[in-house]
């Protein structure tokens, strides 16, 4: 009987063991699934949360380019009047208006400082050398250029075909016979 009583014994651990086991896994299931789904929970609040931060730097973004916008545009009617009678060049009215909102003064004031006088002033001076500049260089190409078709044209014989080009060689044809008759 000890024998019988051994084998139920083992038979009721047996199916103890089983039954255990499958609680077990089914609470094991049931804990990773829950884990899972926290998991998933987090990541979707941190989703949304990076979502509303991108809008909200798109939404400030906007609203920074349409100040900029409107602020390059924004001066006085005082200013404007001011600017125009300045009489500036396109340069030194964007100038005066960058230096105006950078100190933070008005157009007239920033008219009437020493910096933005000075700094007029010299590219004023700039701006009438580089004309004085060009002017005298295209004077002296187009004897260069006549002496030079009057050279072509005694070597080779060849004539210009252009107008301004005859009339170059013509007025250098000139100018070397008035030189040769003063000597």
């Amino acid at each position: 009987m000890d024998d019988e009583n051994l084998e139920q014994e083992d038979s009721l651990n047996t199916q103890e063991e089983e039954t255990t086991e499958e609680v077990t896994e089914e609470e094991t299931e049931e804990v990773v699934e829950e884990e899972d789904t926290e998991e998933l929970k987090k990541r979707a609040r941190l989703a949304e949360d990076y979502k509303k931060r991108a809008e909200k730097a798109e939404r400030e973004n906007k609203s920074l380019k349409k100040t900029k916008e409107t602020s390059s545009s924004d001066i006085s009617a005082r200013d404007a009047i001011a600017l125009a009678k300045a009489d500036l060049a396109d340069e030194d009215i964007d100038e005066v208006v960058d230096y105006a909102k950078y100190k933070g003064i008005s157009v007239t004031e920033a008219l009437n400082s020493s910096v933005m006088k000075n700094s007029i002033e010299t590219r004023r001076e700039e701006r009438t050398t580089a004309q004085a500049t060009s002017t005298k260089s295209a004077r002296s190409t187009s004897k260069t250029a006549g002496e030079d078709l009057l050279k072509k044209a005694e070597r080779t014989g060849e004539v210009p075909t252009s107008d301004s080009d005859m009339q170059a060689m013509i007025r250098a044809r000139k100018d070397s016979q008035r030189s040769q008759r003063r000597r």
